[in-house]
């Protein structure tokens, strides 16, 4: 007669299913721009190449406001104090490793883009100028918002003089839809206007986690 097996010592004895997990979703949100000017000369037929041109100019930006708000409300966790700022450098190791503990792999690194010259010389990043990429040794993306507000932590608390914010977070998804352009005129004004827009939607695989870094040479 075969023996009961007996359970190995350190693991269960009966196993548990973790569940799909939550959905990754992202609201849409329009960016537009738009130009307006009194009647007279080419302008109606210059309106909308105008506006699309501004809206090229500002989407991006837009795009960024957007994505740190998401990450100010989804990121609620912190790597380590945040009081307590770490060496920029530091920080890139800690969450690469925080990734590497929640997710088993890679992720994205949010760095506001007044932070890039200190990451510029001698660091743990690899820059692919060929295909516009920064990445960590460890494969994780690194992106850099100019639009990304490095005084602004989600604990409610501005960052102070010398420390900056950065987040961390699983793969980022952006979809938006081609551009709509048109013009039109107020018979009351009689003033001419064009409009540029297109909606975007910004998807953020959690999780989500921050740290507050020191902003100086001495990285």
């Amino acid at each position: 007669m075969p023996c009961d097996p007996v359970p190995r010592a350190g693991l269960p004895v009966k196993k548990h299913g973790g569940g799909p997990g939550g959905w990754i979703e992202g609201d849409p949100f329009p960016v537009f721009a738009s130009v307006e000017c009194g009647p007279g000369g080419e302008f109606m037929a210059q309106a909308q190449g105008i506006a699309r041109a501004r809206l090229e100019a500002g989407e991006q930006c837009a795009v960024e406001k957007h994505v740190w708000g998401v990450l100010q409300a989804e990121g609620g966790r912190s790597i380590g104090t945040p009081d307590l700022a770490r060496p920029l450098l530091h920080a890139l190791g800690e969450m690469d490793a925080w990734l590497a503990r929640e997710r088993g792999g890679v992720g994205v690194i949010h760095v506001p883009a007044e932070l890039v010259g200190f990451l510029s010389g001698p660091s743990p990043l690899v820059w692919d100028a060929a295909r516009g990429r920064v990445r960590t040794r460890l494969g994780s993306s690194v992106v850099f918002g100019a639009c990304y507000d490095m005084r602004q932590r989600p604990d409610g608390k501005d960052a102070k003089p010398g420390e900056a914010t950065v987040f961390v977070s699983g793969p980022l998804v952006v979809r938006r839809s081609p551009v709509q352009s048109y013009d039109g005129l107020d018979r009351v004004t009689n003033d001419a206007a064009g409009v540029a827009e297109r909606v975007y939607a910004v998807a953020v695989d959690c999780p989500a986690a921050w740290m507050t870094v020191k902003v100086s040479c001495a990285c």
